[in-house]
């Protein structure tokens, strides 16, 4: 729209807000904000008076309206003061931040309007105004701190005192839709400003208990619309809470409404006359006897007893309890004799249990219920005993865990301390046998077994023992590689110097048998 179009409008503001009588006023109060609504783009303009031309102008008539509009809200005529309120509200909807920011002396007079004894309608309104101010100064915190915090306060007191009733089931001092629009109000503005609304906690959950759940016999007809707001405002409670304990909060609250739920169901049952003949018989008959435990089945049984329950008690011989153990409970066919001899189900009962097999219809069945209790601390002993015993295994493992982390730990730093030693590779593989490591066997021939003669015409090559270790040398060089130990080095380094001593000796032998045959051959 056109800056010359919202000077127009804004022209024709001024001049009927000045012109007409304030008691006419409501009458043009939908003119007038259809002619507020196309001022959007002068509202929401930076306002500056040391513009020039068109825009100085418009700034001027702007002025000049939030002043007509302010002399409003601030007279004597209710008329008025209601027109001030429908002009406020359609001008912060378009004017934005130029508008709140001015907007301080609005929020002292609506403020005002809804403490005074104004008509019900010019309240609403009025609450209805502040709310969406206070909605629409929360993201910036300079308004908050001008706007919000100093007349928050204020605003939720004279809202309280609207809404609250002198007495218990009356209606309070305002209408019902005053009431439902402070509680919409609230419900809005708490998520918000929970700091500020933290004081008025106890008071709304009084003041807004009597339209949660209203009855017949009240002397108020809530509206269904009441009713809502006034759930959805106690459902926002908790956001009034410290910082850690807004959970505990609402776990209190649904608590509490569950706690009045039963205390309604105990009123409203309580001409009802429960019996526990048909659930006696229901549990013992239909429900899997495993999943009671032995202190419960002794306790129906003997309710059964006590009651003297035909059913219950017929039910529980034919339903017999045995534990997790396979063993089977004492039954109270005695007692079913007992109060019932003549009966035609007990006669039936008889013919079966003599007839059938089932493990336990002797003597067992008719153990006393003492034995109940005896087999059920039995039961709990051995559960403590394994417990225990699991508990033991459990520190057990902990501590050789421990010792055997420690153990590691104290051998990675042997190793590490140790300079000399040369750090190896563990294997786990089974190694060869080392051909160089000497035995006492076959150092003892050699030391028994003379050195012989060679033959003469024999073809055997000369030095035979040199060959023999020259070729089991190679053969044992792997399995000596493959072992990677230190003590298998060192045995093979004095193998080898005992094979060199050999052969030394070896060469020696065969120079002396060289010099014997040259000795005969010149003898002969």
């Amino acid at each position: 729209m056109s800056s010359s179009a919202s000077t127009t409008d804004l022209r024709v503001l001024n001049r009927k807000l000045t012109s007409l009588p304030p008691a006419q006023l409501p009458h043009s109060l939908p003119s007038l904000i259809r002619h507020v609504l196309r001022c959007r783009d002068a509202l929401s303009a930076p306002q500056d008076p040391k513009l020039k031309g068109d825009a100085s102008q418009t700034s001027m008539l702007v002025h000049k309206l939030k002043t007509s509009i302010t002399t409003h809200l601030n007279g004597r005529s209710r008329e008025g003061r209601f027109a001030a309120i429908g002009l406020i509200k359609a001008a912060v909807d378009v004017g934005g931040w130029e508008t709140l920011r001015g907007s301080e002396a609005w929020v002292r007079g609506l403020v005002s309007i809804v403490q005074k004894g104004d008509p019900a309608a010019s309240k609403e309104l009025a609450v209805v105004t502040l709310t969406k101010i206070f909605m629409l100064v929360h993201p910036y915190q300079t308004l908050v701190r001008e706007v919000a915090t100093p007349f928050l306060p204020a605003f939720g007191t004279a809202c309280l005192q609207l809404i609250k009733s002198k007495a218990e089931a009356q209606s309070p001092s305002a209408p019902l839709t005053l009431v439902e629009t402070i509680c919409s109000s609230f419900s809005t503005l708490i998520p918000l400003y929970p700091p500020t609304f933290r004081p008025f906690s106890s008071q709304i959950r009084t003041a807004v208990g009597v339209y949660l759940a209203p009855t017949c016999s009240d002397e108020i007809s809530v509206p269904v619309s009441l009713q809502r707001a006034a759930r959805r405002l106690m459902a926002s409670i908790h956001f009034v809470a410290a910082k850690s304990s807004g959970s505990e909060e609402w776990a209190k609250l649904v608590d509490g409404i569950i706690q009045e739920f039963h205390t309604t169901a105990d009123q409203v049952l309580r001409a009802v006359d429960e019996s526990p003949q048909a659930l006696l018989a229901a549990i013992l008959a239909q429900l899997p006897q495993s999943h009671l435990k032995p202190a419960l089945r002794g306790h129906l049984d003997k309710t059964a007893i006590l009651t003297r329950s035909r059913d219950a008690m017929l039910a529980s011989v034919l339903n017999p309890y045995r534990d997790q153990h396979g063993r089977m409970y004492p039954s109270i066919l005695p007692h079913l004799v007992q109060q019932f001899p003549h009966d035609q189900g007990l006669e039936v009962l008889r013919s079966n249990l003599r007839t059938s097999g089932v493990q336990g219809a002797g003597s067992e069945m008719f153990a006393s219920l003492s034995e109940v209790a005896e087999l059920q601390q039995i039961d709990e002993e051995q559960e403590e005993e394994e417990a225990k015993q699991e508990e033991e295994k459990e520190n057990k493992a902990d501590e050789e865990m421990q010792d055997s982390s420690s153990e590691k730990a104290a051998a990675e730093a042997a190793t590490s301390s140790s300079g000399t030693k040369v750090d190896l590779p563990v294997q786990t593989t089974v190694t060869a046998p080392n051909p160089f490591e000497p035995r006492a066997s076959n150092s003892a021939e050699r030391a028994a077994s003379p050195p012989k003669r060679k033959h003469e015409g024999s073809g055997v090559p000369m030095n035979s023992k040199r060959q023999e270790l020259e070729k089991s040398e190679p053969a044992a060089a792997p399995a000596s590689v493959t072992t990677l130990q230190a003590d298998g080095v060192a045995k093979g380094a004095e193998q080898q110097e005992e094979s060199d001593s050999d052969d030394d000796g070896s060469v020696h032998l065969n120079m002396e048998l060289d010099d014997d045959e040259e000795e005969d051959e010149e003898d002969e």
